[in-house]
């Protein structure tokens, strides 16, 4: 596996470890979210034990296994909604997981844009995307709790949209 890819490897598999330290932290009813996101990070790691497998292929990636299903995400977001969650330590691991995403992505993309072959190319801006919409899913559960918090608060705690 080349540089880049044991990077990678590395990223994932450390993100998988904070991940499932976050979850001793995190409110109960964050549990199926958290748990999706461990389930995904996972799937991460699968990719990767893969990869070091059967160089120089790429295996093809899914996004359902690499940031699991809409209809998934759909079933975990519904309740968070109906339940206020005012638990602080939860909304500042998710601002951390956020961030570790966002990195990832960020990786991804400067591998993809560092380069010299298509193919790996390819596969670094495919694993870039599978992370925003991570990211994405993430977020609609971090915009809840900003609506929980600014429902105690009675303003906008935070910047909108930034």
């Amino acid at each position: 596996m080349n540089k880049e890819l044991l990077f990678a490897a590395d990223l994932e598999k450390n993100i998988l470890s904070e991940l499932k330290k976050m979850t001793e932290n995190a409110a109960i009813v964050l549990g199926p979210a958290l748990h999706m996101l461990i389930a995904a990070e996972e799937g991460w790691n699968e990719l990767f034990h893969l990869l070091a497998e059967n160089q120089p292929q790429y295996p093809a990636l899914s996004t359902e296994i690499l940031a699991g299903s809409d209809q998934e995400w759909l079933k975990v977001i519904a309740p968070l909604k109906e339940v206020e969650i005012q638990n602080t330590d939860s909304l500042i691991l998710f601002w951390m997981l956020y961030a570790l995403i966002e990195r990832t992505a960020q990786y991804y993309q400067q591998a993809a844009a560092n380069s010299a072959y298509p193919d790996q190319r390819q596969f670094f801006n495919s694993l870039s995307q599978c992370k925003l919409l991570l990211k994405k899913r993430i977020d609609s559960i971090m915009r809840i709790m900003y609506n929980h918090a600014w429902a105690e608060v009675g303003f906008a705690p935070f910047m909108l949209g930034k």
